[in-house]
């Protein structure tokens, strides 16, 4: 992840607790954004494309858990589309 340019998601790879400051929010959903989009490379492969798909949807369901969390730091600025927004 460091050499995506990511320094929040480093601290939680070293066991460490990741705190991110209130005025810090909008960087840190940036870097879930750049997370996301390199989802495939930052998922842990497997020993098959079959596991290796199971670890990006693992990675990326919690991924979304800490997006949501992290919004809620943010009102009134919801980082996901509706369905309704199209694409």
């Amino acid at each position: 992840m460091r050499s995506l340019g990511a320094t929040f998601f480093p601290v939680l790879a070293s066991g460490d607790w990741l705190k991110v400051a209130p005025d810090r929010v909008a960087d840190f959903l940036g870097e879930c954004a750049l997370i996301r989009s390199n989802i495939e490379l930052v998922a842990p492969s497997g020993e098959s494309a079959e596991s290796h798909a199971a670890h990006v949807q693992q990675v990326s369901e919690r991924l979304r858990n800490i997006e949501d969390a992290a919004a809620l730091d943010m009102p009134f600025r919801d980082h996901r589309k509706s369905p309704a927004d199209g694409p």
